[in-house]
């Protein structure tokens, strides 16, 4: 079994939603069956008062090469064989608040854990820069605020 924080997947906000736990499992039995329920794919966790959605489940069954993903209500029993593998990625949560308005230093320490530079920059503008060692550039994150602000981008969806 494998057990990991998912990067960039909690939704961006003042307040960032938790990030996706990717869990993974392999059947060790002759063979079995596999059911679940997993019906928030497509709603995925809301954002409030200006927060981004998080992002929704994905279940996937690695079996002989193929992968395949499951649909949201699995209606018949999934086969399993001894080897495969069930791989399900939780849903995360969504954000609370604007994102432009997080805390620089606070962006920076989600860099230092789990969130990825480029997401820093894209949602919640905020520039890092890696050299000589990781920091925000303020004088460059507070331009780029500025600049989204003026056009009124402070609460774009993911993706706009």
């Amino acid at each position: 079994m494998q057990l990991l924080r998912i990067a960039d997947t909690g939704g961006p906000g003042r307040r960032r939603g938790g990030h996706a736990l990717l869990r993974e499992y392999e059947f060790l039995g002759e063979s079995g069956v596999l059911t679940l329920r997993s019906d928030t794919r497509d709603v995925p966790p809301h954002g409030l008062d200006g927060g981004e959605p998080g992002c929704g489940p994905t279940n996937l069954v690695l079996s002989g090469g193929t992968t395949r993903t499951l649909p949201v209500l699995v209606t018949q029993p999934v086969r399993l064989r001894r080897g495969d593998l069930f791989r399900h990625v939780t849903p995360s949560g969504g954000g609370w608040g604007d994102p432009l308005t997080l805390d620089p230093a606070d962006v920076l320490r989600g860099v230092e854990e789990n969130v990825t530079p480029a997401m820093a920059w894209e949602r919640h503008g905020v520039v890092i820069a890696e050299e000589p060692r990781r920091r925000v550039d303020a004088s460059a994150t507070a331009a780029l605020r500025r600049g989204r602000l003026a056009i009124g981008a402070g609460s774009a969806p993911r993706g706009s």
